[in-house]
C-alpha cells in the first residue's frame, strides 16, 4: 500500500490528532490559545466519506492548501522536479505566525477542527473566498487563492466530494458554510482569474527537464521563475543546449488576471541565441552596402532630402 491509510477506532482517531498536531502545541505556547479552541471547520462532504478513509498523503495535502489560502502564500511548483530547484532554497521548518492546527476529528464524518494564531483574519479572508467563489467574475483572484482552489478541487474530484469551510460547531450543529469548494470549483473561476495568449517571450532559460518536457526560464521583468511546459521531447531536447543563455520563446501564456503576471507558459518553438561579436556584426553590415555611404559628400543633407525636410 503506497499510501497510510487510517482505521476506524477511536484511538488511532487520538493517535491521528496527535501526529497532526504536532506543530499546535508549539503554536498554542506561543500565542496563549488552547486546544478547544476551534476557529472553523474543514469537512468533506460525499457518499461513504469517512476520516478513516482520506490517506494521510491527501489530508496533508488539503490542508497545506487550506494553510496557503490562510496565509496567501504561495507555492513550489508540483509537477517539476528538479532536484536543486531555486525555489526549495532558504525554506524553512520553524512555526509562521499563521500556522493553523488541527485539533479535532469528528469519526462520524471527514470533519476537521481547525484553530489558527490569526483567527478573525482567517476567518475573514475564507469567507471573501467563498464569496468571490460565488461571484468570480466580480472578484480580483490572487495567485496563492486560484492555487490553493486549484489543489482543493483536484481533492474533491478524486474523492467526489464537496469541501465545506464552516463556522465551528455549536454542540452536534454544524456551522454555518463559510466558503464550498467542490470538483468543478477551479474551472469555474480560472476563465476569470487567467487571460490565455499567443506570445513570445526572451529570457534566460535557467533548468530543463523533469519527468516532462518542461524548463524554466528568467525573465527581466519578473523575479519569479517561469515554469514551462515544453511541447515535446525533442524540442525540449535542443531547448536544453541553450542553458543559461537568452532564448526568444514562443507559445500561448497564461497570466494572472490581477497584475499581468506569467503563470504558466507553453512552449511551441524557441529561437537559439545570437552567435558572434559586434565588430562582425559591423564587418556584415558593411559588406551589405554600408560602404556606399563612402560615396555621399553630406550624409546630412541626403537624408534630409530623402525625408523630404
Amino acid at each position: 500500500m503506497s499510501q497510510l491509510e487510517f482505521a476506524t477506532t477511536p484511538e488511532l482517531l487520538d493517535e491521528l490528532v496527535s501526529r497532526l498536531s504536532t506543530r499546535s502545541s508549539s503554536a498554542s505556547r506561543s500565542t496563549k490559545r488552547t486546544s478547544k479552541n476551534v476557529d472553523f471547520v474543514v469537512r468533506l462532504v460525499g457518499s461513504g466519506i469517512k476520516p478513516w478513509k482520506l490517506p494521510m498523503r491527501t489530508l496533508s495535502k488539503l490542508m497545506d492548501a487550506i494553510q496557503r489560502l490562510v496565509e496567501q502564500s504561495e507555492e513550489d511548483e508540483p509537477e517539476i522536479n528538479f532536484d536543486d530547484s531555486e525555489n526549495q532554497e532558504g525554506q524553512s521548518e520553524t512555526l509562521g505566525s499563521s500556522d493553523i492546527n488541527l485539533v479535532r476529528i469528528r469519526a462520524t464524518s471527514a470533519a476537521y477542527s481547525i484553530s489558527s494564531p490569526v483567527s478573525e483574519s482567517a476567518v475573514q479572508l475564507l469567507a471573501e473566498t467563498g464569496h468571490a467563489i460565488e461571484n468570480p467574475a466580480d472578484s480580483e483572484w490572487s495567485a496563492p487563492t486560484v492555487s490553493s482552489i486549484q489543489h482543493i478541487s483536484e481533492i474533491a474530484k478524486r474523492y467526489r466530494v464537496r469541501v465545506e469551510i464552516r463556522k465551528p460547531y455549536s454542540g452536534r450543529r454544524l456551522g454555518d458554510v463559510i466558503a464550498k469548494i467542490t470538483p468543478e470549483t477551479y474551472d469555474a473561476i480560472a476563465g476569470s482569474a487567467y487571460i490565455y495568449g499567443q506570445t513570445a517571450l526572451t529570457g534566460t532559460v535557467e533548468k530543463v527537464g523533469g519527468a516532462q518536457a518542461r524548463c524554466t526560464l528568467r525573465l527581466p521583468n519578473q523575479s519569479k521563475l517561469v515554469y514551462c511546459r515544453v511541447a515535446n521531447e525533442s524540442l525540449a531536447q535542443k531547448l536544453a543546449q541553450c542553458l543559461y543563455q537568452d532564448v526568444s520563446i514562443h507559445g500561448e501564456a497564461t497570466w494572472l488576471r490581477a497584475n499581468w503576471q506569467i503563470r504558466y507558459f507553453q512552449v511551441t518553438s524557441f529561437e537559439p541565441p545570437k552567435t558572434g561579436s559586434i565588430r562582425q556584426a559591423m564587418r556584415d553590415i558593411w559588406k551589405a552596402g554600408g560602404k556606399a555611404w563612402d560615396n555621399i559628400k553630406d550624409p546630412d543633407a541626403y537624408i534630409a532630402d530623402m525625408r523630404g525636410a
